[in-house]
């Protein structure tokens, strides 16, 4: 490269000399042409510069376990190692609900990124309508979310993979009763007007059936309502079991509440309801899920195509239980499943 910039420079020399070309103010403009035109040059003769690859993190804001996804994402993709990741242009983006994840996706979309990673159901649907030439990774959390991903165009796409922290409810039910041998009643709390609702009463009962267990449940549509319709559940139920419903979610404290003072035992399906006050769930590790997510886009990065990888569990449900709520509800778990329970705070 030296000597093609000395002749270059050479000939430009001869050039002024020639023509007489000024020193002030056209020599100055020819001067920045001709550094313009170097530069090219420079970038045309080194193969080694390449644009550095871009994968997008879009959370939405609201998704139980959404800050373990994320360092989950990055902690995938810095066992790619320090030379691999300077390349990578990481952007995380956390936004809130409605238009905000409209908008925000469609920005990310413009900047044309290698992969995207959307965590949680808004801004899967968003990125998968925006562009589905861009290869998208989601990580859809809950149970309710879950079963929508299903009426979702683009799902099941080419360019689209994604992981789950789904479990099936007969398992959450039998754990249920481990928790509980004598429980035979258990409550329930959700909205009907969520699409998933009816599905999920349906799945209750049935596994519950297996167990010897009945269902009793009680419909809100308010938040305000819940810790009413827990009051109404004393002395109905044994247990009181919560599915992840959004209008559940915004009263829960009430629950909590209620359940602490009546002695009743609170069973959640996510491990954030159980740093909130429920006893105890069967869950997956949100950062497993998001070193899957992180793996995942890594290996598309790579040059994979989404439609041709395998999934894997990213890791075997454990269950997570809230000691502090346990004493407070008045139970008293089997030595066997202490032993092997993960304990979180709030």
């Amino acid at each position: 490269m030296q000597r093609e910039k000395l002749v270059f420079s050479s000939t430009v020399s001869r050039a002024v000399v020639a023509n007489q070309i000024p020193t002030h103010r056209g020599s100055r403009m020819m001067g920045r042409a001709i550094s313009l035109v170097f530069l090219l040059m420079v970038f045309a003769c080194a193969p080694g510069i390449a644009r550095a690859r871009a994968i997008s993190v879009i959370a939405e804001g609201g998704v139980a376990g959404a800050r373990e996804v994320e360092s989950g994402i990055k902690g995938a993709l810095a066992d790619a190692g320090p030379a691999r990741l300077k390349r990578f242009q990481l952007d995380f983006q956390n936004v809130g609900q409605g238009a905000t994840v409209a908008a925000t996706v469609r920005a990310v979309v413009a900047r044309e990124p290698d992969v995207i990673i959307a965590v949680g159901l808004a801004v899967f649907r968003a990125a998968a309508a925006a562009d589905p030439s861009i290869p998208l990774v989601y990580v859809v959390t809950g149970d309710s979310a879950i079963a929508a991903l299903a009426d979702i165009p683009g799902t099941s796409g080419p360019n689209v993979i994604g992981v789950t922290d789904a479990l099936d409810t007969q398992k959450r039910m039998a754990l249920i009763k481990s928790l509980l041998p004598d429980a035979q009643r258990v409550g329930l709390i959700y909205d009907p007007a969520r699409p998933a609702s009816d599905a999920l009463v349906k799945r209750l009962r049935a596994a519950l059936g297996a167990e010897d267990m009945t269902l009793v449940d009680v419909a809100v549509t308010r938040g305000a309502d819940v810790g009413a319709a827990a009051r109404s559940l004393i002395d109905r139920v044994d247990v009181i079991y919560t599915d992840d419903d959004d209008v559940v979610e915004s009263g829960y404290d009430a629950l909590v509440a209620t359940c602490d003072t009546m002695k009743i035992p609170l069973v959640a399906s996510t491990i954030a309801d159980v740093k909130r006050g429920a006893a105890a769930t069967l869950g997956i590790d949100f950062l497993a899920l998001g070193r899957q997510a992180g793996a995942l886009a890594s290996r598309i990065d790579r040059g994979a195509r989404p439609a041709d990888v395998t999934l894997s569990s990213p890791s075997a449900p454990a269950v997570y239980v809230n000691l502090d709520a346990i004493a407070r509800q008045g139970m008293t778990l089997p030595d066997e499943i202490l032993e092997t329970a993960r304990a979180v705070t709030p």
